[in-house]
């Protein structure tokens, strides 16, 4: 039977426990003169307090847990998000909260996918879940569109697994993704820049062999032209194929321009010279209601670079612009300068380097590009234009010049709202140069012995020819190894040699090499129709008089050839069979 201390700790214990301890304080104020009584009632009292202190440390060690995990769950750099089985969110971090355009997760609590500004996505996501939590199966970084709530669309990697209590209960979904749009995008542009680069690299090959082929049309034509009557049919015929072969020409050298392996000079020039050149030009040949404007904020407008290529690339633009605005319209030319970081770099472009460049932006307000076309507006051969209307190797060209000059081009373009083509180019050093008037006139030599070694047989039948005319005596090969062995023989005999630089067996460089073994004062004269800059350059470098770009007239052939033979001092030996 319980005893009367018993009952009354009984009673205490029974109350609510916010007033056990206001009732035992109660107790020990009557000052009961039960020692024992007392004695147990402040022991209780004291346990009441230990509890106590134990559960507000309790509270705050939870409190402190809770804010340490909801900082982690916050720093960590992907989004979080946790659902119960009916899809409903019970939790996630601020990066999430975001996203969806709430300003804390809480906010998020107790709804749903559809409650949020990817309503419109819900069922793909919800499906997903649905699957995780039947399945009892993770499914890891898969990529999937979201939409943010400016309404942008973006690209998500996504990992969903199980939520599990300790027993293994499935109770919902655990989420965690990242942003991927900007990955993508750049995975898309060296992609792009892949299939340029290739598309780039046939484009060269075509324009050499037609380069060679245009040298034997072109010289060959003006050669029949000059052998006979000028009023004759003969000549005529003779002035049709120098058209068409000389149109043809141009449009190899666009396509090497694209391929980035034209031969570029290498000087300062004034782009806002450039500039204002075009949009003069663009005035004058456009649409009468076609209004052309520059507004140039660049402070330094000087690039290094090949002043014909820049100037084309510049016309070809405007060109485009114009041709977009059939019923008239704005041209807009302006100039601003511009800092890439190493990180802005290597976003636009793999290729680009950090430092200052010149920003120059075409604007028009034309008919625009659809966006599934952009892609393709610098390819060569694409084009939008009636057949007829266009080469499509315009924007090519452009494409090909700017990143042969180290530079970027962009397109920004909508439906109905006009382009802006916008190009980088690195800022260089020194002043432009002014152009000054060059005679075309030169008065072959009209003696001497020539080495022609080219593998292309209708460019050394014309080379031959149009030499031989003009009173030089000619040896030719098709081979370099076969050359470089008459060389060995007749070396003092001969006054110039005109290599090519593509050759089987031999290249031009290791003919050109073995030839200056032999006489280190030999004088060459490189001609090609792939015009390989930095194997051209090198050979000049070494010591080659000059570079001859094909497709080349006969009257180009013999200005170089009299600029740079070796004028004889001895009756010339008779001509060698090749």
């Amino acid at each position: 039977m319980p005893t009367a201390i018993e009952e009354i700790l009984g009673t205490i214990r029974a109350l609510p426990s916010e007033d056990q301890r206001h009732f035992v304080a109660a107790l020990l104020a009557l000052e009961s003169t039960d020692l024992d009584l007392d004695a147990v009632l402040r022991a209780e009292l004291a346990e009441r307090d230990r509890i106590e202190v134990a559960l507000l440390e309790s509270q705050q060690q939870l409190a402190e847990a809770n804010h340490m995990l909801r900082l982690v769950v916050d720093t960590i750099p992907v989004r979080v998000f946790w659902k119960d089985r009916e899809l409903r969110f019970l939790g996630a971090n601020q990066l999430f909260a975001e996203d969806a355009g709430e300003v804390s997760p809480d906010s998020l609590v107790g709804r749903t996918d559809r409650d949020l500004v990817w309503q419109a996505l819900a069922d793909r996501y919800e499906a997903d879940d649905l699957a995780v939590i039947e399945t009892g199966k993770a499914r890891i970084d898969y990529e999937e569109p979201q939409t943010r709530p400016n309404g942008q669309a973006r690209w998500i990697r996504t990992t969903k697994a199980p939520l599990r209590t300790r027993t293994g209960t499935t109770i919902g979904v655990l989420g965690t993704y990242e942003d991927v749009t900007e990955r993508r995008r750049l995975q898309q542009r060296l992609h792009d820049a892949e299939h340029i680069e290739a598309v780039a690299q046939l484009a060269g090959g075509i324009a050499h062999d037609f380069n060679n082929l245009l040298t034997g049309i072109l010289g060959n034509a003006e050669l029949i032209r000059d052998d006979v009557d000028a009023d004759s049919e003969t000549a005529v015929s003779a002035l049709e194929i120098l058209r068409a072969a000389r149109r043809a020409a141009d449009l190899t050298q666009q396509l090497l321009a694209f391929a980035r392996r034209g031969r570029l000079q290498s000087q300062p020039v004034d782009l806002h010279t450039v500039l204002a050149q075009t949009a003069k030009l663009s005035a004058h040949t456009g649409h009468r209601r076609l209004t052309v404007a520059t507004r140039f904020q660049a402070r330094r407008s000087i690039v290094v670079g090949d002043p014909t290529q820049l100037g084309n690339a510049f016309i070809d633009l405007a060109r485009n612009a114009s041709d977009a605005m059939p019923d008239g319209g704005e041209l807009l030319f302006t100039t601003r300068d511009v800092v890439l970081s190493p990180e802005e770099a290597a976003r636009l472009s793999p290729e680009l380097r950090a430092g200052p460049y010149l920003e120059v932006r075409v604007v028009d307000s034309g008919v625009g590009i659809a966006p599934e076309i952009q892609p393709r507006i610098f390819e060569p051969f694409f084009t939008t234009k009636p057949p007829g209307a266009g080469s499509g190797l315009g924007l090519a060209a452009v494409f090909g010049c700017v990143k042969g000059h180290g530079g970027h081009v962009s397109v920004e373009s909508a439906p109905a709202r006009g382009t802006t083509i916008l190009l980088l180019l690195p800022i260089g050093q020194g002043q432009a140069r002014k152009s000054t008037p060059v005679s075309m006139a030169r008065v072959p030599v009209e003696s001497g012995r020539i080495l022609v070694i080219d593998d292309e047989e209708t460019v050394r039948a014309f080379v031959v020819r149009a030499l031989t005319k003009s009173g030089y005596e000619v040896t030719a090969f098709p081979d370099g190894l076969a050359a470089v062995d008459y060389f060995a023989v007749h070396h003092a005999e001969i006054d110039l040699v005109i290599l090519d630089l593509t050759m089987p067996h031999l290249s031009g460089e290791e003919a050109f090499h073995r030839l200056r073994e032999i006489d280190p004062d030999v004088r060459v004269v490189i001609a090609s129709g792939h015009s390989r800059q930095a194997a051209a350059d090198a050979l000049l470098g070494e010591g080659a008089r000059a570079f001859l770009a094909k497709p080349f007239r006969a009257y180009e052939l013999t200005q170089e050839v009299a600029l740079h033979i070796r004028r004889p001092t001895r009756n010339p030996a008779p001509a060698a069979a090749g």
